[in-house]
């Protein structure tokens, strides 16, 4: 398996490049949408269970927040 690093990553600019969009845009964009209806069906759920509201507007801005911020972080979406 080899060595594991202890710690935390440091924060570090993503490497962006035309080519790297162009591979990945369907993919990115696939990705996205199944993460956004996955958390929006688990929201839902709980909230018939605590009779609460959901903003699916608010729940989206949350992700991507939440994914802007972990890919400095090396982070899974």
């Amino acid at each position: 398996i080899g060595n594991i690093p202890t710690g935390l990553p440091l924060p570090r600019w993503p490497e962006l490049s035309f080519s790297a969009l162009s591979t990945l845009g369907v993919s990115v964009v696939t990705m996205s949408l199944i993460g956004f209806t996955e958390s929006i069906s688990i929201a839902q759920a709980i909230a018939v269970k605590t009779r609460s509201k959901v903003n699916p507007n608010r729940e989206l801005l949350g992700q991507g927040l939440a994914n802007l911020f972990g890919s400095f972080f090396q982070s899974y979406p």
